[in-house]
């Protein structure tokens, strides 16, 4: 958990001590989270998921995440204003079909 929790938090361009004060946490309890040292109760999952822009689910699994680029890319995409979604949707698809 704690690996996805700070790739979300830096996809939303948060820090430690940002994160923190947002959930009335201390950035060392926070930075133990990130570390898998500690987990927090459910409520403060909720808490900090919904400060990153995330579903408690989203945060929960391996500790490692097959690629977190495309996570990080999912993280920033859950931000885009819907009425951007299509333009930001076929820049994508453009550069994902152009020829190097």
């Amino acid at each position: 958990m704690g690996e996805r929790l700070r790739t979300a938090r830096k996809a939303k361009g948060l820090t430690q001590e940002d994160l923190a004060y947002k959930v009335g946490v201390t950035t060392n309890y926070l930075s133990a989270i990130e570390r898998d040292k500690k987990l927090p109760t459910l409520q403060r999952l909720a808490d900090l998921a919904k400060a990153v822009g995330r579903r408690p689910a989203d945060l929960l699994g391996p500790a490692t995440t097959p690629d977190a680029w495309l996570d990080q890319v999912l993280t920033v995409a859950r931000t885009i204003p819907k009425g951007d979604r299509k333009l930001t949707l076929a820049l994508l698809e453009t550069i994902a079909t152009r020829r190097s």
